[in-house]
């Protein structure tokens, strides 16, 4: 009885730990695409504009008090200057598109107020272009992008421009003004 107990134990022992002749080589080939990473972005302020927030919780520009009037003119009251930063950026990165993302709220190249104030203002919109755009011209939400020049992605940072215009000329009205607007970056 003792020698079948000790038989037993072994072929159990042989079931749990197999002989080496049993053993099995598995290849297993492994593929990836290494990426460059992207860059950090942030906003910040511009010729005297005031910039708060971060990435996580959001930016806030404060455009301030503007006349109706300035407004109407599209005078260099009416809006003002930031500038995204980019930082630790891939050495190997060739391309910065910076397009502004769709809004519910958009009426052609500008985004409409969505300030739910009682004394919100009406028919008044923001529009982004770059800086250096001397004219009217407005991303449309959803479809307009730049792509950063080589100068600006030197310099890790492309300069804007937000206005406040009216939506339909001789319709805006006075009144509170909040609105905002998405950011999408795409590296190359």
């Amino acid at each position: 009885m003792r020698r079948n107990k000790h038989l037993l134990a072994a072929s159990v022992l042989a079931m749990i730990f197999p002989l080496t002749s049993q053993a099995e080589d598995i290849n297993v080939d492994f593929t990836a695409t290494v990426l460059a990473t992207t860059c950090s972005m942030s906003i910040a302020a511009l010729d005297g504009s005031n910039v708060s927030g971060d990435a996580t919780s959001g930016y806030t520009l404060n455009v301030g008090d503007v006349g109706l009037d300035k407004i109407i003119k599209k005078s260099a009251e009416s809006q003002k200057n930031f500038k995204f930063v980019a930082k630790d950026c891939s050495g190997a990165l060739t391309k910065i598109t910076t397009a502004l993302g769709s809004s519910a709220d958009a009426s052609g190249n500008f985004i409409k107020n969505q300030s739910a104030a009682s004394d919100a203002a009406s028919n008044i919109g923001m529009g982004f272009k770059r800086k250096s755009t001397t004219d009217e011209t407005y991303f449309t939400p959803g479809s307009g992008s730049i792509t950063w020049t080589d100068d600006e992605r030197t310099a890790n940072e492309v300069e804007m421009t937000v206005a406040l215009r009216e939506l339909t000329d001789g319709a805006g009205t006075m009144g509170a003004f909040s609105s905002t607007a998405t950011f999408n970056f795409t590296y190359q």
